[in-house]
């Protein structure tokens, strides 16, 4: 070892100091306090990043602001953020700010002490539009009271109302939602821990509604929406090294500030049918005890479950009968609601896991689920949309059980091959339901290959069958089912499916992933009712590496779904059948680099095609309906620059089309069926242009 190194070993383990003067000792040292650690990983004080600056939409249209909040046409304003505070005495607070200056903002804070307390508190908003070149003829929209406009002319079709042009009002069906949500995490004691969270959620707006004189005539406009739910959430939990136990309560209780809805009927008629009513969502109230826990007797076994039992209630007034003044004699049986509903889940070995072998697993559930229905049955008179009696009927507070049976194992044959099986049992009992029993199992199997380490391939097979008891009418007066007619969630069914998927990595640059699948399901005991289904899809997509900091992904899908089904129309001797074919296709790309140090950009680009036929066969030369279309495209470009470690400028521009045709609703207006005075929807086009700058700071 060299004298010069082995001097320095010694004397750097002696504790001497040597007092001399220093050419340094007259220099300050140099300041710390805005020198930034891009690497740290944990830093005490405040830190976190601010982008803000303007943007602007050269367009405005409903379905574009769905969620974003973008429905005018100028400049908002583009506002960000994260801050976080951490400290040596494990404190800590976090900060989450995203769209401030729009109707979908969100804010979102956290705090407290690491292993002691967290405190939660949180706000954000989401904006819905239902309504695309909507109108209405209707005054008062926004009350539970809709009136007709003075000069209105009744008229048995719409074609003779003569004032409908000049009375329409463009009307914006949209709905705010806003959420307030509060909690706190507390550790009570070594074992145990306790949560809250509490909700405070409100929606206002409009959304559209139907009704009218039985199959005389219907009007369709604005209802209001004035929702109001608050949520508790309570849990204790006790933890040890090999057991966990929580209790916990939910209640949930909602509140709508219009209980009912009554407009004037624009068709001419009978003056008993002149005013209208329906009611609307009514309050309800929840309650649910959960006790769940986990156990891990030994290593290689786990067990957990979960056990609740929860209550809903519903005991808002009834309205009368109708409002038609003909039929204020009948009396109800009972003047509120008074339904009640219990319900009950209980899991057993919730998700038992055991090491059966060194090579071979096992998995299980056992999952028990019922809903009892305690509300009165009571005779009620039918007045069919106010205007014909439709006898007497008693209401159906049906109840159900359910039994789901899951056994998995998984052997790692050898290395590179895994091979998985399972089979999975479900039991279904109802009570006043058409059909009492179903019984479904689906058994699999799987087959996973790892043997390169450029490659993998997985192969999967399912097969699946429901048996049904036989379909019966429900013993009761009212409309009678056609004796053939089966409901597709009831009926017999077998059904099919494969899978494969493969991920390949030909080197550290580039990656390809593949996948395809398809299931058919055939309903072969139904003769009225759907008779089969049938769904693929093939994906591909793949990213690389080009070098100099430039990276590409791309990718494609093509999903294609399909049904064939039959009816049969009363008083018609041939049943005619139904034939669907929907078809998406999507394309993406992505593309980034670095140009410089200080200088970053990126591209993405999106397209969807999608294409739903619909044919109806009931006899020779019906021609299939127009298809249904929507053409979907996306184009993102954004620039970064760094000015410094802490600021930057960002500049994004982002291209967007939507073209859409609907054959229900295209060319058809309010007044286009003679008997039905609609609200003119059209299908949504648009093609918006949003530009954002915002300046990054970062702390």
């Amino acid at each position: 070892m060299p004298t010069a190194l082995l001097f320095v070993l010694l004397f750097s383990t002696y504790p001497f100091r040597i007092e001399a003067s220093s050419p340094w000792d007259s220099v300050e040292p140099p300041d710390t306090s805005r020198w930034l650690c891009t690497l740290c990983p944990f830093r005490d004080g405040w830190s976190g990043t601010l982008d803000v600056g303007p943007g602007y939409v050269n367009g405005s249209s409903n379905r574009y602001a769905d969620y974003r909040g973008l429905d005018e046409k100028g400049a908002f304003a583009a506002v960000n953020g994260e801050a976080h505070f951490r400290d040596d005495a494990d404190r800590y607070v976090d900060i989450y700010i995203d769209r401030l200056g729009l109707d979908s903002r969100s804010i979102t804070t956290r705090g407290g002490t690491r292993g002691r307390y967290q405190l939660r508190l949180s706000y954000r908003e989401i904006p819905r539009y239902r309504g695309y070149g909507t109108a209405t003829v209707y005054t008062g929209t926004g009350t539970g009271h809709l009136g007709l406009p003075d000069n209105w002319q009744k008229a048995p079709t719409t074609d003779g109302m003569s004032s409908l042009e000049s009375s329409l009002t463009p009307t914006s069906l949209e709905t705010l939602r806003k959420t307030l949500e509060g909690g706190l995490s507390w550790k009570l004691a070594s074992r145990w821990k306790a949560d809250m969270d509490v909700t405070h959620e409100t929606k206002d707006g409009s959304r559209p509604f139907g009704a009218g004189l039985f199959t005389i005539n219907t009007s369709q406009f604005p209802v209001p929406v004035v929702y109001r739910t608050d949520r508790l959430d309570l849990g204790l939990q006790y933890s040890t090294q090999k057991a966990r136990v929580r209790f916990g309560f939910a209640g949930s209780w909602f509140d709508n500030g219009a209980t009912s809805i009554t407009w004037e009927n624009p068709f001419s008629s009978a003056p008993e049918f002149n005013l209208l009513r329906a009611s609307l969502p009514p309050d309800n109230e929840f309650y649910q005890f959960t006790l769940q826990g986990a156990f891990a007797p030994r290593p290689g076994v786990r067990l957990n479950g979960r056990a609740s039992l929860g209550r809903m209630r519903q005991n808002d007034p009834l309205l009368p009968y109708t409002i038609n003044p003909e039929y204020q004699q009948l009396n109800l049986p009972r003047d509120s609601a008074d339904l009640r509903i219990d319900t009950g889940v209980l899991n057993i070995a919730g998700s038992l896991f055991a090491r059966l072998a060194s090579r071979l697993d096992l998995s299980a559930n056992v999952k028990f689920d019922q809903r009892e229905n305690h509300s009165p049955v009571d005779i009620w008179t039918i007045i069919l949309t106010d205007f014909i009696p439709g006898g007497e009927r008693s209401n159906r507070p049906y109840n159900f059980e359910r039994a789901q049976y899951r056994l998995e194992l998984n052997y790692r044959a050898t290395r590179p091959v895994t091979l998985r099986a399972g089979a999975t049992q479900e039991n279904y009992e109802r009570t006043l339901q058409s059909v009492r029993k179903t019984d479904e199992r689906l058994y699999w199997g799987e087959v996973y290959f790892n043997q390169w380490s450029a490659g993998q391939l997985r192969l999967r097979l399912e097969t699946a069958n429901r048996d049904a008891s036989p379909y019966q009418q429900v013993d009761e007066t009212g409309l009678i089912e056609n004796p053939l007619m089966r409901k597709f969630n009831y009926a017999n069914r077998d059904s099919d499916r494969a899978i494969i998927e493969l991920n390949l990595f030909p080197s550290a640059a580039w990656s390809v992933n593949l996948s395809w699948s398809r299931t058919q399901a055939d309903y072969t005991e139904s003769r009225v009712g759907l008779q089969q289904s049938e769904e693929e899809n093939f994906s591909i997509d793949a990213g690389m590496s080009l070098g100099r900091g430039i990276s590409l992904a791309v990718y494609a899908s093509r999903d294609d779904i399909s049904s064939i089904l039959s009816g049969f129309e009363q008083g018609v001797q041939t049943p005619w059948s139904g034939y669907t074919d929907d078809r998406t296709s999507t394309f993406g790309l992505s593309f980034s680099g670095k140009a410089s140090k200080t200088l970053t950009w990126s591209l993405d680009w999106t397209h969807a095609n999608s294409t739903g036929e619909i044919s109806v066969v009931s006899g020779p030369g019906d021609a299939p309906f127009p298809d249904l279309r929507t053409r979907f495209g996306n184009l993102r470009a954004q620039l970064n620059y760094a000015i410094n470690p802490r600021w930057g400028l960002a500049f994004t521009v982002e291209y967007e089309s939507l073209s859409t045709s609907n054959w229900q609703i295209d060319g058809i207006g309010p007044a286009g069926i003679s008997n039905v005075l609609t609200l003119g929807n059209i299908s949504p086009r648009y093609y918006i242009t949003q530009v954002r700058t915002q300046a990054s700071y970062r702390f």
